[in-house]
């Protein structure tokens, strides 16, 4: 055929070219259809953005009409609005809905393409629900205009003249509390007493090293002997020089007493009748209390008077919706003991205390630790209740202060029991009482009679005021609690040291019994003293499970020693309920069943998530460890569901203990979360009755009725677990290393003294030299003040970690297809582009322009806790060799009317345009509901599929990780996502405000 006149002939090199029927422009063959697809989408964009503002100008036009009483009904197409994504504006923050920058609808489920949910002119819509609100007393008169959306309200007790105060929770929370600058005894030289700072550093350094005495003598005749380069600026040159400096520096804390405590025992037998003597060393707690009260740097952490929380909505009226309880000083108790104390704003100017008085609580901690392979240690904790829990519970200035160490007599720590009568038994237990008791009384002593009258000084403010001290809260196992309590053992008729229950009602937890006090206490024993054998004096201590003996506390004031018996999550649920009863029996009936393996392999299989142990063999492994006890209780139903009968009471009592172990560990607790753990109580106990071959009459099955109480009483749990102390067992282990092993307590106390005062001289040295660098910036500033830009914006709440080099995209496309996930990325070229043309109209993507990807294995989400309405942060992993091993996490993101989307994270990455602009993005794999359920349905059961294929989501809508873990035993693949990896996703899964 021959060439058309005028036309070119076409070389053979030259490659195929075809027309764009859309745009009218000349492409490559080979790639022309692509280019055709992205042409179309950008123009049916282009129309339907324009058909969009042509029906808002209809809309203006008609309500302007209407306005001027133009009536009828609308005519023409009615508007379907899209729907907003909730989004998450800034870290920290709770999602709302953006309504000015919202992304185009695509062809994509995460933006739908049209959405009937604003009613028109909300005409429809009715009025909103008004939530009730809860009785509470009137709020304090405030400004509602000034309100924001929702807020935590603080009310203070009206002994305290304080204004009530506000926290938004809706924007930025108020900047942490700045602790004021310490300073020594010596500004002018705040290492003081020792004579130069290198001689303070030198020594600093060995005790934070814990190095033994040959070690510093030999570093200092290295140093003096200039064996290291230049002359020594030290003074210090033996180890005694040290030890005088430490001694001096030791004035600064609170240091131990030594004294010998006496006991003049007439016992039954010889062995033990006689004069036996201790070496007690201790500090004395008032001392330690002024110590605390008298410390600026304290005082911003510090509460002198009870307060009530609530969260509240704003807006033209103030709504109360529920109050909240975290720290001692927003609970019922320390409210109590302000109502009793003197009101300094009395009518009766005789009833007016000269100086505001003010309630003191302690928290008593004391417990056995092992220190060696044959020695116990048993150390006496306290901490002031009063100062904020992240102080309180942390170590440092302000934390817990060790007051002694319980030793007990010769005669009872070198006795065999083996070998001893039934009488000598009996005299070496009452023995071992009197010793514990008397030490024990001896140390609180100095609390006794300030509890009734109180003592005036002047605190760290500088304010004059009477304070009254009161033991809080005891932590403590319940071996500890009985011979505290002088209570008998578990296995007493009466062992419950918080009430009356019979021991055969143990396993009831709908029931409640009659609580003790301390006059009802004294009472049983004053009357079995009035008994004349030793039988019916026996009959009436058992009575009320206790032994012969006056308590410690029962002289004391705002010291009830049974109402402060706490609720202790480590001994009770991970260390009790679960981990040696419910885990025990389920190890036994798994291998009863021959199925342990299984559960084991189930087990394995399960991701990894941070702060939670991967426990590969769990029934092959005998756990000694509560947080071991506690993942295991986290993630044990998706493992054992599919093992165990349709219907399975186990699953139902697993699940019950799972709700109330989430709600009772919560730093901040609700009305409704009370109300909550109040009902998976009930719910763990009828499951709990269906198990027929398991007893549940024990003390600490028991003590789960007494949960919600000792919350609403004296705080949260994290105030009261053992869990704080536990840490100081690994201080108190390291401390009898050092020692030569022979009257180890007193070696060990001189440790304790050396480590905290150097600790505080490390604060005051620190925080002198902040002191001068800020003297510094004021004279370079010259005093002017740094004002903010005008033009400011919000942060996003993710940062993207760990990146990989940027590339193309098309070579990114090839790279993924290599990675453990590559069935998800074929056409991802085509996909990211159709996305950003939906996404990003106006960037007027074409498939020749060029697109840069730079990839990254993690990413950090900052979200606001729903337990307490704080900033909390998820790293995410997206990184197929973490650890050796793929790790692709699951997230939580907001997407169309449902706030708990789920979806997998298979790349994250930010992708630059043509046109300079980047963007992050997540490639991941959507989860739907499912219609499958398993063999026994728990309550908060969600089954969730994963989607065909794979979906861009811009990281703006992501809320924070999830976790969940595939179901095992089925022909496809389902997964659960699991509500307890923390108390966040527990809330947010479970709807719970």
């Amino acid at each position: 055929m021959s060439r058309p006149r005028g036309t070119k002939r076409k070389r053979d090199d030259e490659p195929e070219m075809a027309l764009c029927a859309v745009c009218h422009r000349t492409f490559d063959l080979s790639g022309v259809g692509n280019h055709q697809v992205l042409c179309r989408e950008n123009l049916r964009v282009e129309r339907q953005l324009a058909e969009d503002a042509s029906q808002a100008r209809r809309e203006t036009a008609g309500r302007s009409s209407r306005g001027r009483g133009r009536g009828g009904s609308r005519r023409g197409r009615a508007s379907k609005e899209k729907m907003p994504l909730l989004r998450l504006t800034k870290a920290g923050t709770a999602p709302r809905r953006d309504t000015e920058n919202i992304p185009p609808a695509a062809e994509n489920e995460f933006y739908p393409q049209s959405n009937d949910f604003f009613p028109d002119n909300n005409a429809a819509a009715g009025p909103a629900p008004q939530r009730t609100p809860s009785p509470e007393p009137e709020p304090p008169c405030i400004e509602s205009a000034h309100l924001p959306s929702h807020f935590i309200l603080t009310t203070y007790h009206k002994h305290s003249g304080l204004p009530s105060k506000i926290v938004p929770l809706d924007g930025p929370l108020p900047p942490a509390k700045e602790r004021p600058l310490a300073v020594g005894f010596n500004p002018a030289k705040p290492f003081a007493p020792f004579r130069v700072f290198p001689d303070y550093h030198f020594t600093s350094k060995c005790v934070r090293r814990a190095e033994s005495e040959a070690q510093i003598k030999e570093e200092l005749d290295a140093l003096h002997n200039e064996v290291w380069a230049g002359p020594c600026k030290l003074t210090i040159r033996t180890v005694k020089d040290m030890a005088d400096s430490l001694a001096a520096a030791r004035r600064m804390a609170v240091q131990f007493r030594q004294t010998t405590y006496r006991i003049e025992y007439e016992g039954r037998t010889t062995r033990f009748r006689g004069t036996h003597e201790i070496q007690f060393s201790f500090r004395d707690p008032w001392e330690v209390i002024l110590h605390w009260l008298r410390d600026p740097t304290l005082v911003p952490y510090s509460n002198w008077f009870s307060a009530r929380k609530f969260y509240c909505h704003g807006g033209e009226t103030m709504e109360i919706v529920d109050e909240v309880i975290d720290e001692p000083y927003t609970a019922e108790t320390w409210r109590q003991v302000d109502d009793e104390l003197p009101d300094p704003f009395a009518d009766d100017e005789h009833q007016r205390p000269v100086y505001p008085c003010v309630y003191l609580p302690i928290h008593i901690w004391l417990d056995k630790g092992q220190v060696s392979t044959k020695v116990k240690k048993h150390p006496v904790l306290m901490r002031g209740l009063w100062i904020d829990s992240v102080v309180r519970n942390a170590s440092g200035n302000g934390g817990c202060a060790l007051l002694a160490y319980i030793i007990m007599p010769p005669a009872v720590r070198n006795a065999d029991r083996r070998n001893l009568s039934t009488a000598e038994k009996e005299d070496l237990v009452e023995l071992q009482g009197l010793a514990y008791h008397g030490l024990n009384e001896h140390l609180l002593s100095s609390l006794k009679t300030r509890s009734h009258r109180g003592e005036t000084l002047r605190f760290g403010d500088g304010v004059r005021r009477t304070g009254y001290p009161g033991i809080e809260i005891q932590s403590m196992d319940f071996q500890e609690i009985a011979a505290w309590l002088r209570m008998r053992a578990s296995n007493a008729l009466y062992s419950c040291p918080k009430c009356l229950v019979p021991k055969d009602w143990l396993y009831c937890l709908t029931r409640r019994f009659t609580l003790r006090t301390p006059r009802a206490m004294a009472k049983v024993v004053r009357k079995a003293r009035k008994k004349s054998t030793k039988g019916d004096k026996e009959a009436v201590l058992k009575s009320a499970g206790l032994h012969d003996g006056k308590q410690i506390l029962w002289g004391f004031r705002f010291s009830d020693p049974y109402k402060a018996v706490s609720y202790d999550t480590l001994h009770w649920d991970e260390g009790g309920k679960f981990g040696r009863h419910l885990w025990v029996y389920t190890k036994d009936l798994l291998t009863r069943m021959n199925r342990a393996n299984e559960f084991n392999e189930c087990m394995d299989q399960l991701p990894r998530w941070r702060d939670m142990d991967h426990i590969a063999a769990p029934t092959t492994i005998e756990f000694t460890e509560g947080e071991t006890f506690l993942t295991l209780l986290k993630t044990i139903l998706p493992g054992l569901v599919h093992l165990l009968p349709r219907n399975s009471p186990l699953i139902r009592a697993l699940r019950a203990l799972q709700q109330f172990r989430m709600l009772v560990g919560m730093h901040c607790m609700t009305g409704k979360r009370l109300a909550l753990m109040k009902q998976y109580i009930k719910a763990y106990d009828l499951a709990c009755r269906e198990i027929d071959d398991k007893d549940f009459n024990f003390l600490k099955h028991h003590y789960t009725l007494h949960a919600p109480d000792d919350i609403r009483q004296k705080g949260t749990s994290n105030h009261m677990t053992t869990r704080t102390g536990e840490g100081f067992q690994q201080e108190v282990s390291r401390h009898y290393k050092r020692t030569s092993g022979v009257n180890a307590e007193q070696q060990m106390v001189l440790i304790d003294e050396n480590e905290e005062v150097m600790a505080q001289l490390d604060m005051i040295v620190a925080d002198d030299a902040e002191r001068q660098r800020r003297a510094e910036a004021d004279a370079e500033d010259d005093g002017d003040k740094i004002a903010d830009p005008v033009d400011t914006t919000d942060a996003p709440h993710w940062r993207l970690a760990a990146p990989n080099p940027k590339v193309a995209i098309g070579a990114f496309e090839a790279q993924m297809r290599n990675s453990p996930n590559s069935q998800y990325f074929d056409g991802f070229n085509m996909a990211l582009r159709r996305h950003l043309v939906h996404s990003h109209p106006e960037l007027q993507l074409s498939y020749e322009s060029v697109i840069y990807i730079q990839s990254f294995r993690a990413i950090h989400v900052e979200y606001q806790s729903k337990v307490d309405w704080t900033g909390k942060r998820d790293i995410l992993r997206c990184n197929p060799s973490f650890w050796h091993r793929p790790r692709y996490d699951c997230v939580i993101y907001n997407a169309d009317v449902d706030p708990l989307s789920l979806a997998r994270l298979l790349a994250i990455f930010r992708c630059t345009t043509h046109a300079g602009r980047s963007f992050d993005l997540a490639y991941v794999q959507r989860f739907k509901n499912s219609k499958w359920r398993p063999s026994t349905a728990w309550d908060g059961c969600r089954v969730v599929d994963p989607a065909p294929r794979a979906e861009f989501l811009p990281l703006e809508y992501v809320v924070r990780g999830a976790y969940l873990a595939k179901a095992s035993g089925t022909a496809t693949d389902h997964y659960f996502p699991l509500d307890t990896i923390d108390d966040d996703m527990f809330l947010r899964l479970n709807n719970i405000d």
